[in-house]
């Protein structure tokens, strides 16, 4: 992950986002319903709950890619 957070501050990429399977942690469920989620059902979007988003910016991907 430091790799991609360096590759993503050399090319001046401001965040680094990525899904991860929920069956592949013990995260609890993040999701937050929201004004963006009510549209998406509204049309008959399937939300896919498998998934967890993340993403990380400034300091913080800052601090992973290391000295540059």
């Amino acid at each position: 992950m430091a790799t991609l957070a360096g590759e993503c501050l050399d090319n001046g990429y401001t965040r680094l986002s990525w899904a991860v399977l929920n069956w592949n942690s013990d995260a609890s469920d993040a999701f937050d319903a929201s004004d963006a989620v009510a549209l998406y059902d509204g049309i008959g979007g399937q939300p896919q709950r498998e998934w967890t988003n993340y993403r990380l910016s400034g300091p913080d991907l800052v601090a992973l890619a290391g000295p540059r």
